[in-house]
């Protein structure tokens, strides 16, 4: 019976050393979630007040990035009313020199200057009417076109001389 009680006395001991230890863990880390929750709690605080601070800092720099990107679409939007203005320009005194040109025929064909002249003065007056209406419709329904081209040969020409 001695044995049975020793050893009952003995796993009773040891089973108390354990529970000590798992108290003192246990104490140990209730201790450190504290502390980490303290610690993140701190950090959270920082982080919201940091970025609350950088949003009207963004909020202003974008704002004066629209306000300058406005101001840039603006003055393209001018340049290229302009250059189409150019290009509306050119395309109609390119229509007219043609209809002048083609109003001249028969005088240059008199004075044998030109090729289409002549060739113009051997077409019946309606075929050649027609040929010019065709001409002039083809031209002014392609502006776009045009203006495009012209757009073209203007950069083109910058390039080259700029």
């Amino acid at each position: 019976m001695r044995y049975v009680q020793y050893r009952f006395a003995r796993a009773a001991a040891l089973s108390n050393r354990r529970e000590k230890a798992n108290e003192a863990e246990q104490k140990r880390l209730r201790v450190r979630i504290t502390q980490d929750k303290k610690h993140a709690a701190a950090q959270l605080k920082t982080a919201v007040r940091t970025q609350q601070n950088a949003m009207p800092a963004l909020r202003d720099s974008m704002n004066s990035r629209i306000k300058s990107t406005n101001k840039h679409v603006s003055q393209n939007a001018a340049q290229i009313k302009a250059s189409a203005n150019i290009a509306r320009e050119a395309l109609q005194a390119a229509v007219h020199k043609f209809s002048k040109k083609a109003n001249h025929a028969r005088e240059e064909a008199k004075k044998g200057r030109s090729k289409l002249a002549v060739q113009l003065k051997t077409q019946e007056k309606n075929i050649r009417q027609w040929a010019n209406n065709k001409l002039k419709v083809i031209a002014c329904l392609c502006p776009g076109h045009c203006l495009l081209s012209f757009m073209h040969r203007l950069l083109y020409l910058h390039g080259a001389t700029g």
